[in-house]
């Protein structure tokens, strides 16, 4: 395989781009009713072009030479790897208003133009700590989730509903705890760029901290949800679920605690974020079938 597609590839990080697809799979479990073909079409759209578009086109203006999230060794990139994200945002624009409307296409549109802000230089909201944590967290959770509402009800009744304002805060609550200990490996590269991230901000330990906090919340305020929307079975079921993702985190701060910065890793960050994405998913997909 030719070196530049290769390395456009591997920036690309489809594999990563499932790590968001909990997000996506609650959107379903909170709708009245499904959509099939328009809702598969969605989750494509979603996470195998728009996202896989933003983690290239992010790639290719950061140059990261360090790990980078679900690539431990980042190739060098090229020119191709920027006509590949656009070709990609293309198709999913062209896709989303052919096949399942305006709206959700005006959704897609929006979330690429802020996620293209993230890394571009004239803009790089990176550089903002706080400011960057409260756009990604809105757009990768409540943004997303109510584009799946939009999906299968597009009526703005529907999309304003209490339970769906209320799982739209609790998607964006997840996304505000785990979002900052994904860069908790990368102070160094960050700082040396120039990026001020959250985590560079709070530091490691307050990034534990921090993430514990919110995650430990964001579980509670869905329990409490599906508990008085659905009854007590749903809830211990998002119990089973979610106990498991802070018991990993709360291991991963003990060791950090004991044996101080090298238990920061790449690996363990990878762990920590594959645990929550298969026990969010197991527990969505469940919500989705007892539905």
């Amino acid at each position: 395989m030719d070196k530049r597609i290769k390395s456009t590839l591997l920036h690309l990080r489809f594999p990563f781009s499932l790590f968001l697809s909990p997000i996506y799979l609650f959107g379903l479990s909170v709708t009245d009713s499904i959509n099939v073909q328009k809702s598969v079409l969605g989750f494509i759209i979603w996470h195998l072009l728009i996202y896989p578009a933003s983690n290239g086109f992010n790639s290719y203006y950061d140059k990261d030479e360090g790990s980078i999230g679900g690539l431990k060794s980042p190739p060098k990139v090229n020119n191709t790897l920027l006509v590949a994200a656009n070709l990609l945002d293309i198709s999913a624009l062209s896709l989303a208003y052919i096949f399942i409307g305006i709206w959700f296409t005006a959704f897609c549109f929006l979330y690429i133009l802020v996620s293209r802000a993230y890394s571009y230089p004239l803009i790089r909201l990176k550089k903002y700590p706080w400011t960057s944590w409260a756009i990604v967290g809105f757009f990768q959770g409540a943004w997303v989730l109510m584009s799946v509402i939009v999906i299968n009800s597009p009526s703005t009744e529907n999309l304003l509903s209490t339970n769906h304002i209320f799982a739209a805060i609790i998607a964006s609550m997840m996304l505000y705890g785990s979002y900052p200990i994904t860069q908790i490996y990368q102070h160094e590269e960050d700082s040396s760029r120039g990026d001020n991230t959250i985590s560079l901000k709070l530091g490691i330990k307050g990034t534990f901290l921090f993430s514990m906090a919110l995650l430990s919340i964001s579980g509670l305020i869905l329990i409490v949800f599906l508990f008085l929307n659905k009854g007590l079975s749903y809830a211990f079921w998002a119990i089973i679920c979610t106990i498991p993702i802070q018991l990993n985190l709360t291991i991963w701060y003990m060791k950090y605690i004991r044996q101080g910065k090298k238990e920061v890793t790449f690996k363990q960050t990878m762990k920590q974020n594959a645990i929550a994405s298969i026990l969010l998913n197991i527990c969505f997909i469940g919500l989705l079938i007892i539905n």
